[in-house]
């Protein structure tokens, strides 16, 4: 299971229980939250951390940039922060 649905899943089980609570009589002038606000606050928070970890988490890393060959082998450097990667793997030769 990726972690992706595995966030969507406890998020729709919050979401549930949140739901399945049976909602109680209030009182005009209380004081206190009741204790299915308390619950929907929590879940509400609960659920916009899950979206901003999952953001984050899900946000992929783009270089753009040449490939240059020199004696260590392939390097690409970014063209945005020029910070400079080495590459590994074999290279694929070509016959014509």
């Amino acid at each position: 299971m990726s972690q992706e649905n595995l966030w969507r899943g406890v998020l729709v089980g919050l979401l549930c229980l949140t739901l399945a609570m049976p909602a109680g009589a209030e009182t005009l002038g209380q004081g206190l939250p009741s204790r299915s606000q308390t619950i929907g606050i929590v879940v509400a928070a609960i659920a916009i951390i899950v979206v901003v970890v999952s953001l984050i988490v899900t946000h992929k890393k783009k270089i753009t940039g040449c490939v240059n060959a020199s004696y260590r082998g392939m390097s690409i450097t970014n063209e945005n922060n020029k910070q400079t990667y080495l590459l590994s793997g074999s290279i694929a030769h070509q016959s014509r």
